[in-house]
C-alpha cells in the first residue's frame, strides 16, 4: 500500500485528507501539523499532500526533501501563487478552502492509480490512467472543486 505524507495544520482539513487518502485505498501518513512531525516520515512516504503555510512555517524545506527524492506532491494554500517560490512553480497547487479530494486523486494518478467507485468514475483533469484500480473517494461533489494551477 502506498504512503501519502499530509501535513496540514487546519485541523478538519488535515482530517478529511486522512479520510480521502485512506478511502482512495492508499495510507495516510498522518496528519502533522508542523515540519519537525512531518519529517521522520519523508523516507516513508510515496508521496504527498502540504499546506504551503504551517502556521507561519513555510513548508519549502520539506518540499525539497520530497522533491529530490522523486515523490509526487500536491500543495494546498489559502495564499495566491505569488506566495509560492518560482521553483515551484510547476507544481499542482489546489486552492484553500476545499476539499482534499482532487490533491488526492492527483497524486494516486501520479502513482499510477485511477479512482473508480461502482460505475461512478471521478472525473479531473487528470488525463485517463492506463490501468484502473483503487477506490474513489466518497466525497461531496456537489460544490465546486478547486482545480489546480500549474
Amino acid at each position: 500500500m502506498k504512503n501519502i505524507l499530509i501535513v496540514e495544520d487546519e485541523y478538519f482539513l488535515a482530517d478529511d485528507c486522512a479520510r480521502v487518502i485512506e478511502a482512495t485505498g492508499l495510507h495516510a501518513l498522518g496528519p502533522f501539523g508542523t515540519l519537525a512531525d512531518a519529517e521522520p516520515y519523508v523516507a516513508e512516504a510515496d508521496g504527498a499532500v502540504l499546506d504551503v503555510n504551517l502556521a507561519g512555517e513555510m513548508v519549502f524545506p520539506l518540499l525539497e526533501k520530497l522533491l529530490a527524492a522523486g515523490k509526487p506532491v500536491a500543495l494546498l494554500t489559502g495564499y495566491d501563487s505569488t506566495s509560492i517560490p518560482s521553483r515551484f512553480a510547476s507544481l499542482p497547487i489546489f486552492v484553500k478552502p476545499g476539499d482534499c479530494a482532487p490533491a488526492v486523486e492527483l497524486i494516486a494518478h501520479e502513482l499510477g492509480m485511477s479512482c473508480v467507485s461502482g460505475k461512478r468514475q471521478v472525473t479531473s483533469d487528470l488525463p485517463p490512467a492506463a490501468a484502473l484500480s483503487g477506490k474513489c473517494p466518497e466525497t461531496d461533489r456537489r460544490s465546486p472543486r478547486p482545480q489546480p494551477r500549474r
